[in-house]
């Protein structure tokens, strides 16, 4: 690689890692305060960002390769159904201890994603691993090939649905009916296929 796209790079990753410690703080991002916490003025932030927005696209991807690490610490059953059972649930319990990044991920308005991270967005690491699940699920004839892209709407958009109304208000749907509630769409698109 050059040394232009090393620098380039590395000042990339500067302003990603301030402006993710702050989504973590739960503080709101501004071009000021990424750059004061990378050790920049704010205004370097635009040699390498488009603008704001297009870093938000990047913050995304990191949360969704750490929500997706989160995942993989939970598959270990040899049985798929299982499997999706576990992936969901680990999902659905990092938006449950994190709402503000299910928040930050679901309700920031930014246009379309940079071309660099388009494909990613067009089929999500999420989607990708539940398609995976899925995909084994079929082999072992719990459900139809042709029936995957369906059933992985319906739990992508349920699951975003449920969140939702937890994180709006946990009186109304606390994390243990919400993991329930899931759990059940899970078992009912599968029953009496195990």
């Amino acid at each position: 690689m050059k040394r232009d796209n090393l620098h380039k790079e590395r000042m990339r990753k500067f302003f990603l890692e301030a402006a993710l410690e702050l989504v973590y703080k739960k503080e709101k991002l501004s071009a000021r305060k990424i750059g004061e916490l990378a050790g920049y003025s704010y205004a370097t932030i635009y040699n390498y960002f488009k603008d704001l927005d297009e870093l938000q696209w990047f913050v995304i991807d990191k949360l969704f390769e750490d929500i997706g690490q989160e995942m993989k610490k939970v598959i270990e059953k040899d049985d798929p159904l299982e499997q999706l059972i576990n992936v969901n649930k680990a999902y659905i319990m990092y938006f449950s201890e994190h709402p503000h990044i299910f928040r930050f991920i679901y309700n920031s308005d930014l246009g379309s994603p940079p071309k660099e991270l388009k494909e990613k967005f067009n089929m999500p690491t999420m989607r990708v691993k539940l398609n995976k699940i899925l995909d084994a699920c079929s082999d072992l004839g719990y459900i139809q090939k042709e029936d995957i892209d369906v059933i992985s709407d319906i739990i992508s958009t349920s699951n975003r649905g449920l969140i939702s109304m937890h994180v709006a208000n946990k009186d109304i749907l606390n994390r243990e009916n919400l993991i329930k509630r899931s759990e059940r769409i899970i078992k009912y698109l599968f029953r009496g296929k195990k």
